[in-house]
C-alpha cells in the first residue's frame, strides 16, 4: 500500500518537460508585455539618392547619410523623424508613420520637406509624401524586445516644388509644372 501511495504521489509531480514548458510560457508573457510598451526607435543608413524638379530642371544625384529617431508602440507602429543629406546637396526632413508588416518588413508613409542644390536656387524647395519599405536581413530572436539589425530600404517621394519661388537670388521664377520626385535607396543599421 505504501508503494502504491508513493507511485501515485510521484506520478502527480510534473515532468521536466512540463516544467520547462511552463517556464517558457511565463517568459513569453513577460516578453510580450515588454514588446507592447513604447520604446525608442532609430537608425542610420548610407543612401543613394536621385531627385528631379520638373519645373526647374533641378537634378540632384549622389550618396550620403540618412538618420532617424522615433518611438515604437504596441510593437507594430512607429512614428519617426528622418533627416537625409547627400554630397550633391539633396537635403530633406520627413515625419513618417510606419507599421510592421512582418518580423522583417516595415512600411512607412509620411510628409517631407527638402531642397535641391541650395536655398538660393529658384524653385529648389519642395514638399512631398514619402513612401518607404524597409527589409531586415534577420528575424528578431525569440527573447529580444526590439527588432534590430542591418536592413535595406527603398523610398519614393512624389511632391511639389515651390515653382513660384525665386530663392535668394534676383533671377526670375521658374515656369512649368512644379512636380518633383525623389528616390532613395540605402543600407544601414536600425532598431524598432
Amino acid at each position: 500500500m505504501l508503494t502504491l501511495s508513493l507511485v501515485l504521489a510521484l506520478g502527480a509531480l510534473p515532468t521536466p518537460a512540463e516544467v520547462g514548458f511552463a517556464v517558457q510560457l511565463a517568459e513569453d508573457e513577460e516578453i510580450a508585455e515588454a514588446r507592447a510598451a513604447a520604446r525608442v526607435r532609430g537608425g542610420i543608413s548610407l543612401v543613394g539618392s536621385n531627385g528631379l524638379g520638373f519645373a526647374t530642371n533641378a537634378f540632384a544625384v549622389g550618396g550620403g547619410l540618412s538618420a532617424d529617431v522615433g518611438v515604437t508602440f504596441a510593437d507594430r507602429y512607429a512614428i519617426a523623424l528622418r533627416l537625409t543629406g547627400t554630397f550633391f546637396l539633396l537635403l530633406s526632413a520627413a515625419l513618417e508613420f510606419e507599421f510592421v508588416l512582418s518580423e522583417r518588413v516595415l512600411f512607412g508613409l509620411g510628409a517631407s520637406w527638402g531642397v535641391f542644390g541650395g536655398l538660393d536656387a529658384p524653385g529648389a524647395s519642395w514638399v512631398g509624401l514619402p513612401v518607404r519599405v524597409t527589409w531586415a536581413f534577420w528575424d528578431r530572436p525569440r527573447e529580444a524586445i526590439a527588432r534590430s539589425g542591418f536592413a535595406l530600404f527603398a523610398e519614393v517621394t512624389p511632391g511639389f516644388g515651390y515653382a513660384n519661388s525665386r530663392g535668394l537670388s534676383n533671377s526670375s521664377a521658374p515656369l512649368g509644372i512644379p512636380l518633383t520626385i525623389v528616390a532613395l535607396v540605402g543600407i544601414g543599421y536600425a532598431w524598432w
